[in-house]
C-alpha cells in the first residue's frame, strides 16, 4: 500500500502546482503569452523590420509630431537642440537641424548606422511637402557622411548624461514611460536646458509588449509588482507611473506646462470596471487621469 502510496505523489504535486498557478497568474497574462507564442516567426525577421512600410510610417509620425509641437507651442527654432532617446533613426534630428537649430545633441547608447534604410526613411521625409525636413544632418549626402560638429553623440541615458553645454530645446519620443528614475531624468533635464528653454515629452502611458496586445491598455497597471517584475525583469519596461507624477515632476523641476494634448484615451467605462483591481498607490487618480494613455507636453523653464 505504501509503494501504492508514492506513486500516486508526483500526481498530487502536478496538481497543487496547477492550482497555486490558477490563484496567482492572471488569466488575461496567459492568454497574452499564448498569443504571443502563435505569431509567425516572420514577425521578427529582418526584412520586416527594416523594409516595412510600417516603421516608415513611424518615424514620418515622429517628425510631424515634433514640427505640430514646436510649432503649436510657438518655439523659436534657434540655438542647440537635444534629442533624448532617438532610437534607431535620425529623420526627427535632420528635422531640428533643417528647421533652423544650429546643433543637435542626441542622448542614446548607440549612434544609428547609415545604412540604405535609414537612407530610405531619411529622404522620404525630406520629400514630404509638410515636412521641414532637408537632409541637413549630412556634410556630404553623397558618401552619407553626417555632419560631426552638428550631430554629437551622447552615449549614456539622461539620467546620467553630461551635456558639453546648455541647450535650447529638449525633446522625446516614447521615452519617459521607460524612465525608472523620474526625479533624476528631470533634475538633468532641468541642468541641461537654458533658461526660458523649452521641452517637447510625447509618451505612451498604457501596456507594453506582451501586456499592449491582446490585453486591455491599463491591465498592466493591475498586476502586483513582483508578478510585474517576472513577466519584465529589464530595465527597459515600462515604469508603470502614472500621469500626475509626471506632472508633479515639471513642477518640482522648474517646468511650467505650456500645452498638453492627450492622443490616446482608454474609455471610462473601461476604466470604472478595473479600478477596483488597481494597484494602491493608483487609487486616489481619477478616472480622467487614468485615461490617458498617449500624451505629448510642451513645457518651458522658468
Amino acid at each position: 500500500m505504501f509503494l501504492h502510496a508514492r506513486k500516486l505523489v508526483p500526481y498530487v504535486i502536478k496538481a497543487r502546482v496547477k492550482s497555486f498557478e490558477r490563484l496567482l497568474v492572471p488569466q488575461a497574462v496567459k492568454a497574452s503569452i499564448k498569443s504571443l507564442l502563435k505569431k509567425p516567426e516572420t514577425v521578427f525577421t529582418e526584412s520586416l523590420i527594416v523594409n516595412d512600410e510600417v516603421v516608415l510610417d513611424r518615424h514620418l509620425r515622429i517628425c510631424r509630431t515634433l514640427q505640430k509641437a514646436i510649432d503649436g507651442g510657438g518655439i523659436p527654432k534657434t540655438g542647440i537642440a537635444c534629442e533624448i532617446g532617438n532610437g534607431d533613426c535620425l529623420s526627427s534630428t535632420d528635422l531640428l537641424l533643417s528647421a533652423g537649430f544650429s546643433k543637435v545633441y542626441l542622448v542614446e547608447f548607440a549612434f544609428p548606422k547609415v545604412d540604405c534604410h535609414q537612407m530610405r526613411i531619411l529622404q522620404a521625409a525630406a520629400g514630404a511637402p509638410d515636412l521641414e525636413n532637408s537632409l541637413a544632418i549630412f556634410k556630404n549626402i553623397a558618401s552619407q557622411e553626417v555632419d560631426a560638429g552638428r550631430v554629437v553623440h551622447i552615449p549614456g541615458i539622461m539620467e546620467t548624461a553630461r551635456l558639453p553645454e546648455p541647450v535650447d530645446f529638449l525633446f522625446s519620443f516614447d521615452v519617459l514611460e521607460h524612465v525608472g528614475n523620474l526625479d533624476l531624468f528631470f533634475e538633468r533635464c532641468a541642468e541641461s536646458l537654458r533658461p526660458g528653454g523649452y521641452m517637447v515629452h510625447k509618451f505612451d502611458l498604457s501596456g507594453h509588449g506582451i501586456l499592449e496586445d491582446p490585453i486591455p491598455p491599463l491591465d498592466f497597471q493591475t498586476y502586483p509588482d513582483w508578478i510585474y517584475d517576472i513577466l519584465f525583469p529589464n530595465p527597459g519596461r515600462a515604469a508603470r507611473n502614472p500621469f500626475p507624477e509626471f506632472l508633479r515632476m515639471f513642477a518640482k523641476h522648474g517646468f511650467d506646462i505650456v500645452s498638453s494634448e492627450t492622443l490616446r484615451a482608454a474609455p471610462r467605462d473601461y476604466v470604472r470596471t478595473i479600478r477596483p483591481r488597481l494597484r494602491a498607490d493608483l487609487q486616489g487618480i481619477s478616472d480622467e487621469m487614468l485615461t490617458i494613455l498617449d500624451v505629448i507636453v510642451v513645457a518651458r523653464k522658468r
